[in-house]
């Protein structure tokens, strides 16, 4: 199909294809927002929107936990969504402007997002993040509420309690995941007298959660290991639910 066209048309082709596909992962952004809104997913026994994104459309946990957080900031920044939903914007664009836009910059974001790469605007978002006094003040905040404790509670479990940056939250939810389907991996072996759970369960739960703590993003197959968020007919849920921020 390539053959009867020139280097012309094939660009042209190339640059409509993404200018399609921007435009419709902006409108799959919007549903996934309305979706979390209505709280589908908790209705469903889903420990979050994102662990139900996982179990449905098969999109890794960290991959969905950023594109829940765009969604969100979509609903406030009317200029980004017109450019994202016409296809002018891509998806990773849109994801650095909404780390920074109010109502207030939202337009003057879209106008630099126009002139720049991806990469390019995500260096201006980092440094106006660091020059802004506002941003700078909002950044300490949050930096100083971050705090993780734990105590036993009287039926001597371990209760833990953490308030912690997207980018932390990630590791440490990845690192949780990957201990918890270790022990669910070893459990049958030694049920079954085994001295070891074997290199199975251990190459599963890295497929499953991302293979590195920082890689949060990686794809999940879905055929990998079961994650505690997605709905099990007739499974056990000891796991407390987990509800994603407001803002």
């Amino acid at each position: 199909m390539f053959d009867e066209m020139d280097d012309g048309t094939l660009e042209s082709e190339l640059c409509s294809q993404a200018a399609n596909l921007s435009a419709g992962e902006c409108h799959l952004l919007l549903v996934m927002g309305e979706l979390d809104r209505r709280e589908v997913w908790a209705r469903q026994g889903a420990r979050s929107c994102a662990h139900w994104l996982s179990w449905r459309i098969g999109t890794a946990l960290g991959a969905a936990r950023e594109q829940l957080r765009v969604a969100r900031s979509l609903e406030h920044l009317a200029r980004t969504r017109e450019a994202f939903s016409s296809g002018e914007l891509s998806y990773s664009k849109v994801r650095a402007i909404t780390r920074v836009a109010d109502e207030k910059t939202d337009e003057d974001f879209v106008e630099l997002a126009r002139h720049a790469t991806a990469c390019q605007l995500e260096q201006i978002v980092r440094e106006y993040r660091r020059a802004d006094p506002d941003e700078q003040a909002r950044a300490n905040a949050r930096h100083l509420g971050r705090y993780l404790r734990h105590h036993s509670d009287a039926e001597g479990m371990i209760v833990i309690q953490a308030r912690l940056d997207p980018d932390e939250a990630a590791v440490v939810l990845a690192a949780i995941e990957r201990a918890r389907q270790e022990l669910a991996s070893a459990a049958p072996a030694e049920a079954a007298g085994s001295d070891a759970p074997g290199e199975q369960g251990s190459a599963g739960c890295r497929g499953a959660a991302g293979a590195q703590p920082g890689d949060v993003s990686a794809e999940t197959s879905p055929a990998s290991a079961q994650d505690p968020g997605t709905p099990q007919p007739g499974a056990a849920r000891p796991w407390a639910r987990e509800h994603p921020s407001p803002s």
